[in-house]
């Protein structure tokens, strides 16, 4: 079998928890903070700078419609000045914004949220095309829509316009009817951005900017790369098997609506301070606080979601909270208030890495129990330790394989006297296929994995490279090491 050697068992293992895993000293500048536990806040985000490996985190904290607390915290080897008004890319949280577009022409009276969103976009289709005619705006912002999450994650890189980043699923199947169940899809969002564009005559950032950012006061949010890189906006960094390495990734504007809006801790935290008070604080005459209260709400049905509208309905220990999270392949991101309490806070980070995604969650969620006063709560394995104990499993794994290419040729030797000279050339090519066919299903599992559920075969080189290239190095060696053999069972048996 290919899996016969205990090495390749425990290689084996270990690429799969992986996968599991994914599918599941510090500088700072302070400002003047209001009824708050600075010692205990800086403790717990010192520590998650050094144990999940954020190289750079600006927070901001509101209280009572009143921010209470900026600060910027940064890893001793990130070289970034990081300040309340640097630009950061703040991943899946730009669909409030996009929400909230949609609520401010809804209250407009411009669109209907219950009409089927072709009445907006004539050309839209999917290849049941009964279901597309029912999809409603509504759907769309529930993530109801039945659009699934691996359509988003297809959708083309070089476009330059909204409408072209879902043009691709019009031949696309979706088993789910709309309405019928929730599935989070980046391309419910890029559809509202089109409907953003097509009904207010405006680009999407146009209409976000004069809507939203201007009458908030918010100077320093930006929808595209090269107008936030003028106001200090830099790569953020991914992690490679624990060692964070800057990421200069091109940022693709029309991915606004669902990901790719820049924002500052400031601006954000403007932004939040609206939606604690249901519109009523900073500015209210964007929306009436009935409809901002709507953003807010879940779907009636179906009945087994929380998503409301660009934001999640969830609790922390008793207490109602709403919050997203966002992530894009160098920058991640977290959303959270709770209107009740008159409390909410910004994360925005300047590295990524998917392990890490359950622990910036657990940094939010016990943030938010130091604000209300209770205890913290033990999270994950954090990422620092989950790599050193996947690089020393991968550097024994490695010895182990070098260290079998010099012992080729003795354990051939060995099997040859072992069988008495009874067909030792099957056995020997046998054993020699096996490496090359062992090679070669590594070489492929990067790619078809992920093809397997619908997402693009470059999905894990995206995401989690590291791990992709240590399984390609793996591969090569077990290629290389069935040549050998090839090589070797020739040699003896002639």
């Amino acid at each position: 079998m290919v899996l016969k050697s205990k090495k390749n068992v425990i290689f084996w293992i270990l690429l799969f928890s992986c996968n599991i895993l994914f599918f599941s000293g510090t500088q700072f500048s302070i400002q003047e903070a209001k009824s708050i536990d600075n010692a205990e806040i800086d403790t717990l985000m010192n520590q998650s700078l050094k144990k999940n490996l954020f190289m750079g985190i600006n927070l901001g904290i509101i209280n009572e419609n009143e921010t209470v607390l900026m600060k910027s915290y940064l890893s001793n080897s990130n070289p970034t000045d990081l300040t309340n008004s640097t630009p950061m890319l703040i991943g899946s949280l730009s669909k409030s914004f996009t929400a909230t577009g949609i609520m401010i022409l809804a209250e407009e009276g411009r669109i209907d949220l219950d009409t089927p969103i072709q009445t907006y976009l004539p050309t839209f289709t999917i290849q049941n095309t009964s279901n597309a005619a029912i999809i409603t705006v509504r759907h769309l912002l529930h993530h109801t829509s039945g659009i699934n999450q691996a359509a988003g994650l297809n959708a083309p890189k070089e476009v330059n316009n909204i409408d072209k980043t879902w043009n691709h699923i019009s031949s696309m199947q979706f088993p789910n009817p709309p309405g019928s169940r929730f599935e989070y899809s980046n391309t419910n969002y890029q559809l509202l951005g089109s409907i953003i564009e097509h009904v207010s005559g405006q680009t999407f950032a146009e209409f976000i900017q004069t809507t939203i950012c201007t009458p908030l006061g918010m100077n320093h949010t930006f929808f595209d790369q090269k107008t936030a890189e003028s106001y200090g906006y830099s790569p953020g960094y991914r992690i490679y098997c624990g060692i964070p390495v800057k990421a200069d990734l091109e940022i693709i504007s029309a991915y606004a609506p669902s990901g790719f809006i820049f924002s500052t801790v400031t601006d954000m935290s403007i932004y939040l301070k609206w939606h604690i008070s249901n519109g009523l604080a900073v500015n209210n005459s964007i929306l009436l606080p009935i409809n901002v209260q709507s953003l807010h709400e879940p779907p009636v049905t179906p009945s087994d979601t929380e998503y409301a509208m660009g934001w999640d309905n969830s609790t922390i220990d008793g207490i109602s909270v709403l919050l997203h999270a966002g992530q894009t392949e160098s920058y991640s991101a977290y959303m959270l208030i709770s209107p009740q309490n008159g409390l909410g806070f910004i994360i925005l980070c300047q590295s990524n890495q998917f392990f890490a995604s359950g622990n910036l969650e657990n940094l939010a969620f016990n943030l938010f129990r130091i604000l209300i006063e209770q205890s913290t709560v033990k999270g994950p394995l954090d990422l620092l330790t989950l790599y050193i104990i996947m690089d020393f499993a991968i550097i024994i794994l490695l010895g182990l394989e070098i260290l079998s290419f010099f012992k080729i040729e003795k354990r051939f030797q060995k099997l040859i006297n072992k069988t008495d000279n009874k067909a030792p050339k099957k056995k020997l090519y046998f054993k020699s296929s096996l490496s090359l066919l062992n090679g070669i299903l590594l070489g492929a599992f990067p790619f078809i994995f992920p093809m397997l559920g619908g997402f693009p075969a470059i999905f894990f080189f995206n995401w989690i490279p590291d791990l992709c290239f240590v399984v390609l190095l793996f591969s090569v060696l077990n290629i290389v090491k069935g040549i050998g053999k090839f090589i070797t069972a020739k040699k003896l048996i002639t």
